[in-house]
């Protein structure tokens, strides 16, 4: 029998963290799922950790890349294991409350209509220090478009470590790979969920998610522009063919211009400063500082 859910875990160079992810995820009080592990040709000692789980805990499957072959594919890969009827990726540093899966299993089979449970996010320190808690109000109580509207208002990017029904998440996984993965590729890909109105969330458990240290690498597109007008035309083109009335979508539209300000803070303040600065200077150096003639 195939099992209810999968758990994909890309991994790369994660023995530090990684004992405890599987000693969490082996010990959820929902036990119907299998756990494919990619290893992306790790040069630690992470082959050696997955070995003996995989000996030990016969729903963990190991596979081992040859050479590194990057975020976006190996991602992909776990995915592409999945034959059940529900996915989800786990982060080799991050765990869940003993009932989580639980709780997602049962969240997302209360709507038929529903493609993505997601779970109450703790984003916490390297250590495990807890720097805040995102939940999320209860959803099923409101309209369609007063769903939309409030999770276009707090996006959350771990929201992909959520419970997707797996066909619906590989029809979207486009977009991901559309953008790399860098920065908001996973808000993006998550954007057509929420248009669609696909997302459920449950409060009654969470998912620990550790923010990595400042030494981790930043992903940022090296072209800034280019990649706000992708993202821009990513934004209309879903909120173009998502499934709601001309009169609903202008009711949304306010606040999916404030997604795309949320999501893009960093970028759009960065040019804005260097160009406010960049013109003061220019305006000191050719007007305030330029001789005056005798």
């Amino acid at each position: 029998m195939r099992p209810t859910v999968t758990v994909g875990m890309p991994i790369y160079n994660g023995a530090l963290h990684l004992d405890w992810a599987l000693k969490n995820l082996t010990e959820q009080a929902f036990s119907d799922f299998v756990i494919y592990i990619s290893d992306n040709a790790s040069t630690d000692e992470t082959p050696q950790i997955i070995e003996k789980w995989a000996a030990r805990d016969t729903r963990i499957y190991y596979h081992r890349q040859a050479e590194n072959i990057g975020e976006v594919r190996n991602f992909r890969f776990v995915m592409d294991q999945a034959k059940s009827e529900y996915f989800m990726w786990h982060a080799y540093d991050d765990w869940l409350d003993p009932t989580c899966m639980q709780e997602l299993v049962t969240t997302i089979n209360s709507s038929s209509g529903c493609a993505l449970a997601c779970a109450t996010a703790h984003h916490v320190k390297p250590d495990g220090d807890v720097i805040r808690r995102r939940a999320l109000p209860d959803l099923s109580a409101m309209s369609r478009t007063t769903r939309i509207r409030t999770l276009l208002r707090q996006p959350e990017s771990s929201w992909i470590y959520g419970l997707f029904r797996t066909k619906r998440l590989k029809k979207a996984y486009g977009i991901l790979e559309r953008f790399g993965w860098g920065w908001n590729a996973d808000v993006a890909m998550l954007l057509e969920f929420v248009l669609n109105d696909e997302i459920l969330a449950t409060n009654r458990a969470a998912i620990n998610y550790r923010v990595r240290g400042p030494e981790a690498p930043r992903k940022r597109p090296d072209n800034v522009r280019r990649f706000l007008l992708d993202y821009a035309v990513v934004h209309f083109k879903l909120f173009g063919s998502c499934p709601l009335s001309a009169v609903d979508k202008l009711a949304v539209a306010p606040w999916l211009l404030i997604h795309f300000y949320k999501t893009t803070e960093s970028f759009i303040k960065r040019p804005a400063k260097r160009f406010i600065k960049g013109s003061a200077r220019r305006l000191i150096d050719t007007v305030l500082l330029r001789p005056t003639r005798s």
